[in-house]
Formats: structure tokens, sequence, C-alpha cells
């Protein structure tokens, strides 16, 4: 429109209306009507320029492109149009623009500012531009709408600027018509703002997007944090059956970029909505809640994704819920960084101010954190996975995620997932609790080479399982004060650096080429039991099977010991301990308690490598055998089985029957330690064969009354013989002599004498035999008790004196009157009877 053109009287009432404008500064093209409200594309298409020094003060309404198909543009160009009470409508039906460019202000400062709308009808498009430095969209108390039923967008860019008090992007109802309604706004470049006092919502009811770029900044709810939303693909209004449910799209990508929100971020509530943060993009938040909303929408089941990626790129937010009544899930990956602080509850959660994955009943929360340096940290006082609802987290690839108290799994049936994956991942939490609640379960897989750390008390409930695969498990310090419950299964191959207490129910297995360690001990309580078959459990520090405890083992090795080498150094079996089959290997000492079982079956084949101590019953069946390296101490071996003994045999403390119910092999580095005294002897009963070898040892625990031919071994047959045992003549203890062995085709017997310093045979040692001694002293080769041969071995020496003094010391005082040496000459013969022994000692053939 020409103003040039007009009637004196329609110029007079345009400048009556708009006094402050320059008709130089002021074109149109086509169809354009300026009067009391700026109407372009009515008719036609038609466009309008205000460019300085021009300004538009107080206009009303802007209605641009009204009629289907055609084209209208307003453009202020480097100078000022306030608004006052109005809307302004780009594209009503037709295809409008906006452009505030140059450092131009379009809108109102205050409540008079308009409200705006792009793209409004069906088929309809909007677009606002924003550009440059100093340029201004302004209605910082209204609404502004981009892609109401149409096509919406509005850039700002080159350090413009924007503000509203709520902005809505393919937020308006739709029916019929809503695939081609779409709204999009891109705030782009360092220094461009967009600033909304209240409420950003994206994608409603169709599909939107915000993007911001480059350094550019978003801040909404910079008014009343309390009452305000950014919603992303939720509309409050929706339910899951109604079709209306939208698509926002929100992206916050490049170094600077920021994205904030004072209140509550939903991110599809009822709808889709998906959050991109990369190459150091950044978002602050109040509460997130990703996927459902019962705030607004009880029904509000929407899937909500968050994705951040790359180094820098990070994620702000005082409280977190995936999963509300939908799905939600957060991806982190490459370096990225998200943290919730604890500040704010969440009132729709059943959890408070907890972080929650998967709050209600048909809910589904994930998070992923992916990559070396990529980070999650929680600092809420409990993060839920699984509440009502399912949840997982996945940490991989050597991601870092720190937790203060989870449980994992609370109300439902395999309602949790964590799984932590790869080298250098790493996940810390205090107190893990896997199940447990109200009847939920759950899982937990460590696995190569990753590892749960920093851990306080982690517990396993019944019908939940933790699972290691070159995992690693590991307490919150070194003094060993951390504890792991175990009520359900923890199996696998890896090691728990934290002690492990497998409580009644609790199943802990081992499987084929797996290597399963504790290295601070392990309590395998009543009822609990442990399977290893075809692997290897390695247990340190101390491994107790209590009573009723089950252990089995099948073609597996186990291993006790104490890495300290204390006196805990040792399995204790007060349970029981089954070998089920195939070749098996123990190493590390046992103490078998009384009434405690160890049994060999099913054919199977298992080595000892270190000491047993059997107070109780070790049972080899007569299909099976054992192998002993170690010693055998104490009670013998039932069953019927093969029994191969390589190491120390020792019936027990004093003198005991040790018996075996099958053959037995004693090897050739055997060692059977016979023990005598007074009244009774060890023995060794073998129901079956006994195959001699290695060494046999004899102790005397008191003198005899008298030399004594004692059966020290019986069995159904006995082959070979010992290879090593005591000469003849060879003091076994308090005096006692060994004076041979007899093998008989069924038993093995000893003699031995009895050393005396009685030499005249008076029933007392005294200083008269000390005379006969002397008076004998030299006699070789046919000395007699008489003539002072104490130890039998047809001399007289020395060493009979020796044994005179040691049979005198232990005599009884002598009666009254009675001859007593006198000391003079006791030191005389002790001396020279030392030097003579010195000179001279006999041998044995």
């Amino acid at each position: 429109m020409d103003f040039s053109r007009l009637p004196i009287l329609t110029l007079f009432l345009l400048l009556v209306q708009h006094a402050s404008f320059s008709l130089a500064a002021i074109t149109t093209d086509g169809d354009a009507v300026l009067d009391s409200e700026v109407r372009i594309a009515q008719q036609a298409d038609g466009s309008l320029t205000v460019a300085a020094p021009s300004t538009l003060d107080d206009i009303g309404n802007v209605l641009i492109a009204s009629q289907p198909q055609l084209q209208g543009k307003f453009t202020v160009d480097g100078t000022s149009v306030t608004t006052q009470f109005s809307q302004v409508v780009i594209g009503d039906r037709g295809n409008g623009t906006l452009e505030v460019i140059n450092g131009a202000t379009f809108g109102g400062f205050d409540f008079r500012g308009p409200f705006l709308e792009a793209g409004r009808e069906v088929g309809s498009s909007g677009s606002v531009l924003v550009r440059g430095n100093g340029s201004r969209l302004m209605s910082p108390e209204n609404t502004a709408v981009i892609g109401n039923q149409g096509f919406g967008s509005l850039v700002i860019e080159e350090s413009g600027q924007a503000s509203f008090g709520s902005l809505s992007i393919a937020s308006s109802e739709i029916f019929d018509d809503q695939a081609t309604a779409f709204g999009s706004t891109i705030v782009r470049g360092s220094g461009s703002v967009l600033e909304l006092a209240q409420d950003l919502n994206v994608g409603s009811w169709a599909t939107g997007e915000l993007r911001v770029e480059n350094g550019a900044r978003v801040a909404s709810g910079t008014l009343d944090r309390g009452s305000i939303v950014a919603a992303i693909g939720h509309n409050q209004f929706g339910s899951p059956n109604d079709g209306l449910s939208g698509n926002g799209l929100v992206f916050v990508d490049g170094s600077g970029s920021l994205l904030t929100h004072a209140g509550t971020l939903i991110v599809g509530g009822t709808g889709t909505g998906n959050l991109s943060i990369s190459d150091g993009g950044s978002v602050t938040a109040g509460v997130a809640v990703l996927g459902g909303d019962a705030t607004f929408n009880q029904f509000a089941d929407g899937r909500g994704t968050a994705i951040l990626d790359g180094p820098g790129s990070q994620w702000s937010v005082s409280n977190l819920v995936l999963g509300h009544f939908g799905v939600g899930q957060i991806l982190l990956s490459n370096g990225a960084r998200l943290t919730n602080s604890n500040s704010e509850s969440f009132s729709g959660t059943n959890s408070g101010q907890d972080t929650v994955f998967g709050s209600q009943t048909g809910s589904f929360g994930r998070l992923v954190a992916d990559g070396p340096t990529t980070q999650w940290i929680d600092r809420s006082e409990f993060l839920t996975i699984g509440d009502s609802g399912y949840g997982e987290l996945v940490i991989q690839n050597g991601a870092v995620v720190s937790n203060g108290t989870v449980r994992l799994g609370q109300r439902k049936l395999l309602g949790g997932l964590a799984r932590v994956d790869g080298e250098g991942s790493r996940w810390l939490v205090n107190n893990l609790s896997i199940g447990g609640g109200l009847s939920g379960s759950a899982t937990v897989n460590v696995a190569n080479g990753a590892s749960i750390g920093a851990v306080q008390f982690l517990g396993v409930s019944a019908g939940s399982e933790l699972a290691l695969n070159d995992g690693f498990v590991s307490g919150f310090d070194s003094t060993g004060s951390s504890v792991a419950n175990n009520e359900g299964t923890i199996r696998g191959d890896g090691t728990f650096a934290l002690r492990v207490n497998n409580f009644p129910g609790g199943r802990i297995r081992v499987d084929d080429q797996q290597t399963l360690v504790f290295a601070n001990g392990l309590v395998n309580e009543q009822m609990g039991r442990i399977d290893v078959v075809g692997g290897e459990l390695d247990v340190r520090e101390f491994f107790v099977n209590g009573t009723d405890g089950l252990l089995t083992l099948e073609n597996a090795t186990l291993r006790s010991r104490d890495s300290n080498v204390s006196s805990l150094d040792r399995l204790f079996n007060n349970g029981r301990l089954i070998v089920a089959g195939g070749e098996n290997r123990i190493h590390g000492d046992i103490q078998n308690a009384d009434g405690a079982t160890i049994t060999l079956a099913g054919n199977s084949s298992t080595t000892f490598f270190d000491r047993i101590t059997n107070d109780g019953e070790i049972n080899v069946t007569t299909d099976s055998s054992a192998t002993f390296i170690g010693m055998v101490f104490g009670n013998g071996i039932a069953g019927g089985g093969s029994i191969y003994l390589e190491g120390e045999i020792v019936p027990s403390f004093g003198t005991a029957v040790m018996a075996f119910a099958g053959a037995v092999s004693f090897g050739e580095i055997s060692q059977l330690n016979i023990e005598v005294g007074q009244d009774a002897h060890d023995f060794v009963q073998i129901a079956g064969s006994a195959s001699i070898g290695g060494d046999l040892v004899l102790s005397a625990l008191s003198a005899l009354e008298s030399d004594a031919t004692l059966e020290i071994l019986s069995a159904d047959s006995v082959i070979g013989t010992f290879d090593s045992v005591p000469e003849i003549g060879e003091e076994v203890g308090f005096g006692v002599l060994f004076d041979g062995i007899t093998y008989h085709a069924d038993s093995i017997e000893i003699s031995l004498l009895q050393q005396s310093g009685d030499f005249n045979d008076d029933g007392n040692v005294d200083g008269s035999d000390l005379n006969q001694w002397q008076s004998g002293y030299a006699t070789a080769n046919q000395a007699t008790l008489s003539d002072g041969d104490a130890q039998r071995d047809a001399d007289v020496d020395g060493g009979d004196f020796l044994a005179w003094q040691r049979a005198l010391q232990s005599a009884t005082p002598p009666a009254a009157g009675q001859s007593i040496p006198e000391p003079a000459n006791v030191v005389l013969c002790w001396l020279a009877a030392t030097v003579m022994a010195s000179s001279r000692r006999p041998t044995f053939s």
C-alpha cells in the first residue's frame, strides 16, 4: 500500500491514531492495511515494513494471511513497534511471516504485550524471525503459540532475544487434521536468548521441537517455580486412548548452549517426549519426570527419553522420576554427566524425595550410562529401581554411577535390573538392596571387569539374584566391616571383597570355568546352600559352613585359605559337605565338627591337599575315592570307598581308634603316627585291604608298666611294609624303646620295651641302682638289666646312666632310713658318664 495515494481524510485519521511514524520509513506491497490494527494479506498477498527512524506505538491486533494460500509479511527493521492488549496472528489461514531484525523491538514490556500465534488454522503457516544484536520480541506476561493447528516457527539468532509469559510449540487442540500441525522454535548462537516467565510446552497435541544451539540460552519458569511446568510431549487434558497426545522434541547442542527450567520438567507425559543434550550443551531443571505425570493426569502413560552425549554435556535436576505411569529413560554417553541434588520432592511417587525408576503399575524406567568419563551422580536419599513398575540401570564401557541407598525391585516380581558391564565401569553405592520390599525381586549383573564399590551393606532377597561374570564387589573400606547378606542367589565368576553371609534359603553357585572368590570371608548359615559345579570356589579370611548348611562340589575346586595366615585359615564345617561326582580338589584346612558330615559319592575322585581335623564323619561311598595329601586327624573314614593317604595320619589327641570302612593305601610320603600309653594305644582299623608304605612314627605318652607287644593296625589283608620305622632300641618317649615290628597277613604289631633304672629289681630307683650301674659300666654285647643296661642295647654306658637319672627324678621320695648316694659321687659319675657317652655310641643292625 502506498500511503502517498491515500485520501487526505484517511491519512489524517491514520496520523491521529499513530502519531509517531514517518511515512518515508513505512513501505507496503500488495494487500496491507495499517489503521488501529495491522492487517496483511487479507484478500491478496501483501507485506509491510517499518524501518528506522519510524516507530509504531500502541497498535492493536496484527493479522497476517487470513485466507488459505495467501502470503503475508510484516518486517520491523531497526526500530520499535509496541502493542497494547492485542493479538498477533502470523499465518491465520495462509502463510504469514514476522521479522524483527537489526536491533528492532516488537511487542510490549508488561501485561499489555500481545498474545502471539504462528500457524493458527489447519493448513496455515506462520514464521517468526528475531535476528541481530538488540532485536527483541517482547510479551513477558502473555502466551506465544508456535504451531497451533498449522505450521509455526520461531527463530532467534545472532544475539536476538524474545520474552514471553509462556510458550507453546505445537500445543493447541486439533482433531481430524492433527498430522498437519507442527511447531518449531530455534534459538541459535551466543547471545541469543529466549526467556519465559512461566510454562514451556513442546508438542502437547502434535509434533513440536525446540532447538537451543551454538551457545544460545533458553530460560523458563523464571517467575514462579512452584506452579510452572515445562512439558515435552505432554497434554494435561489428554488420555491414553483419545489419540490427542503429541510429540515433543528438544535439542540443546553445543558448548555454552543452556536450557534452564525452575519448576517441574515433564518429558513424555501423555505423548512422546525427547530431550537431546549434545556436544557440551547443558540443561538444569527442578523435578524431572520422564514417562507420565499423574500430577495433572492419572492416565499419563507417555514415553519420555533424554539423550546426553559428548564431553561437557550435562543435565542437573533436583529430583528425578523415570517411568511414572509410562515409559521413561535416560541415555548417557561419551563423557556426558547427569546430577540430581535431592532438593525437591515429587509428590506423585511412592517415595517423596527419592529417585524412582518405574514408579506406578505398568510403568518402566531405565537409565543407561555408557563410555569412559560418563557419569551419573545421584544425591537423593534413596534410588528405587522398580517400585510398583519395572526399572533398569545399565552402566557400561567405563561409565561411573554414584548412588547412596538403592532399592532394586520393591513391589513386583522381577521388578528391577541393574547391569554393570565392561572394564572400568563402576557402580559406587553405599547400600544396595536387591529385591525385598513387598515381595519384589530383582537381578544385578556385574561383568567383564566391571565393579560395584564403596558398599557398606548389600542384601540379596529371596527370589533375587546377584550374578558376576568377571565382576568385582568391594566394601566401603579395607577394615572388613562391609557385609553382604544373601537370601536369594549369588553366582558366577568374580570377587567379593566384603564379608558374605549366606542366610537360610540363600544359594551360591559357581558353574563350569568360573572362579568365585570371597576375599573377606564366607559364612553359610543354617539351611544355606553353596553349589560348585565344574568351577572353583576360593574363600579367604574364614569359611564357615553352619549347622544344616549344605556345600556341594561336582568336578570342582574348593580353596579355603587366609591371606593373613591366621588361625582362621580353614573351612569350619558344622553342616554337610557333599561331593557329587567328577574330579574334585579341596585346598585348605578343614575342621569337620562333631555332628558334621563330609560325603564323597557319585563315582567321584577327591583330593584333599591340606589338614583334615575330623571330629565328625567323613563318608566315601564304595564307588568313590579320596586322596589325603595333608594331615588326617581324628576319626577315620566311613563308607567303603578307596582311601589314599599321602600325608600324616593321626588318630587323635591321646590314644584312639581310627576306623576305615574301605581299602586304604599308605603312600610313599605318608606318615602314620601311633601314640601309646600305659593303658591304651592308637589303633587303625581297616575293613578292606591295607597297602602299607611311608613312615611309622611312634610316640609314648607315658611309661609302660612292662614290655609290651601291641597291635597297631588290622585289615582284611595287609600288603607291603613301612618304608621307615624307628630303629631297634630307639626311645620313643618316657623310657619306652622300640623293639621291632611284625607284619601279619591281616595285622601289624610292634614290640616295645620299657627302660628301667631299677637295676637290682627291688622296686625302687635309688643310689643302690647307681652303684650297680657303676659296677657294670663298660660291659659290652652281653650286658643285662642287672649289669646296668637300662636301654636294653646289651651295653652299659652313659645312656644307661641318663635313663637311671630320669627314673630317679620321676620316682617317689625314698622311705626313712633308705640309703641315698652322696651328691659328690653322683656328680662325678655324671661327668664321667657324659664324657663316655660322647665318645662311644652303640650301633644296631
